[in-house]
């Protein structure tokens, strides 16, 4: 019998949440349209006499992201503004919960540490959308698997 993946086993991008530790405070992200967190390899081409092909040598990695939401909360500027007065940036965790109850793969769940926000928009108007929304890049330190998704195939 060949296996392979139901469609219904497969996660939907709704089904989930992401839960952000902010100086302390727990908030739920209810603004979030879409979470991105990426982990990077920083690599350098080998090229070594003799062969034709190209080596890499990891030397690092590097965590990068985006929050991307609607506008309606001012969390991003104060932790930028925080920055602006005390010349302290504060960094925060957000935990990523995958979770379709239509899937055998049940939860999975990722805490990523160390976030640093690098832009936020301070201001926005724009009479040619419905809903204002805007895009939060960050770097981060640390990614951790809480849980992970079973297997299911």
């Amino acid at each position: 019998m060949e296996k392979y993946i139901l469609g219904e086993d497969t996660i939907s991008g709704r089904e989930g949440k992401v839960m952000a530790t902010i100086d302390g405070k727990v908030y739920e992200l209810f603004d979030l349209t879409k979470f991105t967190a990426d982990i990077e390899l920083d690599t350098t081409e080998i090229k070594p006499i003799g062969i034709r092909h190209t080596e890499t040598k990891v030397h690092g990695i590097k965590g990068t992201g985006t929050f991307s939401g609607y506008y309606v909360s001012s969390k991003y500027r104060d932790i930028i503004l925080d920055y602006y007065k005390t010349g302290k940036m504060p960094q925060f965790k957000a935990v990523v919960v995958n979770e379709d109850p239509a899937s055998k793969a049940g939860r999975q769940e990722i805490m990523i540490e160390g976030i640093t926000i690098t832009k936020s928009s301070f201001g926005m108007l724009d009479n040619s959308v419905g809903a204002l929304t805007e895009d939060v890049p960050f770097n981060f330190r640390y990614a951790k698997i809480l849980k992970k998704f079973d297997e299911v195939i």
